[in-house]
């Protein structure tokens, strides 16, 4: 087997998402209802979450290379936006679908702004809002697939804007089948906020992470058997 497909996959979102539902079941966080009988029941996150997770898991590694596509109006379809990179236009291979938005604007740079995640002054800066980076920390928060070239540039698009720029040139709405992979990943840091456990927290951001690496994972194998 692939050593994506086995650690990222199977081990990061398979075996690792059953144990985080356990462990989020297991908290007293949530609600008890008294049923008609007088029965108590604790609705607990890992009954709707269980088995949007078996069903997310085999739309990943069976169907998802079926709604992929070179150039595709549909963002989470196109491997052109998901093989490219939104934070440098050198690296990205652009999409030539119809622009059905305007985008969000650009915004001027402010010479004297500072790193977003430090004190140092900025010399990269987001081409639509007030975010900024020194270069050690735009690599980090950036690009952390991407390998940066040595004369990176002043602009960036950053992760907030990112959204925004997609919706220039794809279609909103999208793929309803694909777009529940986004809203398992907001549900799922939901209920792992909700536990106030910081060890609950940082797994769900770890599964959440092998999602993301086998969905790029199956991009681009699917982008290499269609080219």
């Amino acid at each position: 087997m692939c050593t994506t497909c086995l650690r990222s996959g199977w081990r990061g979102i398979w075996d690792h998402g059953r144990k985080l539902i356990t462990m989020m079941d297991s908290c007293n966080n949530w609600k008890v209802h008294i049923d008609e009988d007088g029965n108590q029941q604790r609705h607990v996150p890992g009954t709707h979450l269980l088995p949007r997770l078996k069903r997310l898991w085999d739309f990943i590694r069976l169907e998802k290379h079926l709604h992929v596509d070179i150039s595709s109006e549909i963002g989470s379809h196109c491997c052109q936006l998901n093989l490219g990179s939104l934070a440098d236009d050198r690296l990205n291979n652009p999409c030539r679908h119809d622009k059905v938005s305007d985008g969000p604007p650009v915004v001027p740079i402010d010479s004297a702004a500072r790193c977003t995640s430090c004190p140092k002054k900025s010399k990269h800066h987001c081409k639509h809002c007030n975010t900024s980076f020194c270069r050690n920390h735009c690599e980090g928060n950036i690009c952390t697939t991407e390998c940066l070239p040595q004369k990176f540039g002043k602009f960036f698009v950053c992760t907030s804007c990112s959204p925004k720029v997609e919706a220039k040139t794809h279609k909103e709405g999208g793929c309803a089948t694909c777009d529940e992979v986004h809203f398992f990943k907001l549900d799922i840091m939901k209920a792992a906020l909700a536990t106030g456990s910081s060890d609950i927290l940082g797994r769900a951001e770890n599964l959440c992470a092998s999602i993301d690496t086998m969905t790029a994972h199956i991009m681009r194998t699917s982008n290499q058997v269609v080219a």
